[in-house]
């Protein structure tokens, strides 16, 4: 830790003495509840430019499901405050197709908090639990093209993940779909028995 970093203050004015994001922004860490339902659904609500009614329809039914899904393939978990105000949601699920693969799933910070690390603090979360799991090999991000300049792709890059394709007019005319990948486990050497 950079000794600039060791008297952080949280947002109740204590001493910080890690380097854990969610602590310095006075924020817990934990899994998506029923009870958190209707605060995870106004943040993603929040985030106006990038989600509309039928992405929130759509969000609404995916929280239900996971509460439901006794299986859990797929989980979401939350960043709150002491009063349970949903500051951040985040989500993976395994890509049926593949199930070494898995793909980040909702996905959203509280405006007033964007830039502050939260988002990055949820990432890691994230991949620290598909490490967790021996069978995860990558995870994939579906994404709005906005072009280059657009914050989600730099941050999605900030993590490693990289760019690796994507479909034109996916969402509607102009609206093309982006994939970000991050490989979680190096890859196999692949022998060509086929001389």
């Amino acid at each position: 830790m950079k000794e600039s970093e060791k008297n952080l203050i949280n947002t109740e004015g204590e001493r910080i003495e890690k380097e854990n994001k969610t602590e310095l922004l006075g924020l817990e860490l934990t899994d998506f509840e029923e009870k958190y339902l209707t605060g995870s659904l106004d943040l993603i609500k929040q985030q106006e430019e990038a989600f509309d009614e039928n992405d929130i329809r759509e969000a609404k039914e995916d929280l239900e499901r996971c509460l439901r899904n006794h299986e859990r393939d797929i989980h979401y978990f939350v960043a709150k405050d002491k009063a349970d105000q949903i500051k951040g949601l985040a989500g993976y699920g395994r890509e049926e197709l593949s199930p070494e693969v898995y793909y980040l799933a909702w996905f959203a910070v509280d405006k007033e908090l964007q830039n502050q690390g939260l988002g990055g603090a949820l990432l890691k979360k994230i991949e620290e639990e598909l490490k967790e799991k021996s069978q995860a090999r990558q995870i994939i991000v579906r994404a709005w093209d906005k072009g280059p300049d657009d914050p989600l792709e730099r941050f999605y890059k900030k993590f490693g993940f990289e760019k690796t394709g994507g479909i034109p007019d996916y969402w509607g005319d102009g609206y093309d779909l982006i994939f970000f990948t991050k490989r979680l486990k190096p890859k196999k050497e692949v022998k060509n028995e086929n001389h």
